[in-house]
């Protein structure tokens, strides 16, 4: 079996995952380029259940605060017109409930959402997608029990990786823009901010000078990691 993604419920207790059991694109090997179903497992080993079967390409899994919920990316149309259905489609984002096995779709593989998570409390998802082909990536937020979305960060550039502060005041995310910023550049500079969820102010963190990534926030909010890319590795 080829495992990735793995990640804990917020209790600890048990250990949520993507796992390709099978060789589904025919190609002699089982690995990331395979369908991979969302298996969950206690944190001791046992009760190994699958909650989502590779019957399509699943990733990014996530828990809710009670666990009850789970958030997940999941390509279910040949999208590319390759006729077959891998890491290579667009996703939909899904919600799998644990306790009745019902499933819903919450935006549509078109918009091809990314980066879904919960909110501290998993009454809201955060995640960015492209509203329009025409768009940027904005940053939004689901409301689960009604499926209202708000907008957080308006698509006028290319944003990802937003995640929520554990006090649930305020997110963070990288953004594609300033002076560095090239529209259409691959791997632009891209820069940090950190948006309050109550006033709706926006605070830059760092310089467009580097390429910035996958921020997160501290257990008691105070700080930012995030990788940085600031040399000429490669030549």
């Amino acid at each position: 079996n080829f495992c990735r993604e793995p990640v804990f419920s917020p209790d600890g207790e048990k250990i949520l995952f993507v796992a390709a059991t099978r060789d589904t694109n025919n190609d002699g090997r089982i690995n990331a380029l395979d369908r991979g179903g969302i298996f969950v497992v206690n944190r001791n080993g046992e009760g190994l259940k699958c909650l989502v079967s590779d019957e399509y390409y699943n990733t990014s899994p996530k828990f809710s605060s009670d666990n009850r919920y789970i958030v997940f990316l999941s390509a279910r149309r040949d999208t590319n017109n390759d006729k077959i259905i891998d890491n290579k489609d667009d996703c939909g984002m899904y919600l799998f409930d644990t306790v009745n096995g019902e499933e819903k779709l919450l935006v549509e593989d078109f918009r091809k959402p990314k980066h879904p998570s919960f909110s501290p409390d998993g009454k809201k998802i955060i995640f960015t997608c492209w509203q329009t082909p025409d768009s940027c990536s904005g940053v939004y937020e689901i409301d689960v029990g009604t499926l209202n979305v708000k907008t957080l960060v308006k698509e006028f550039f290319e944003n990802a990786f937003p995640t929520y502060s554990p006090d649930g005041t305020k997110i963070v995310y990288s953004s594609w823009r300033g002076e560095y910023f090239t529209y259409g550049s691959a791997g632009g500079h891209s820069t940090i901010y950190v948006k309050d969820l109550y006033s709706m102010e926006e605070i830059q963190l760092t310089s467009g000078k580097y390429i910035n990534s996958f921020p997160i926030f501290s257990n008691d909010s105070k700080y930012v990691a995030y990788l940085s890319k600031r040399r000429d590795t490669n030549g």
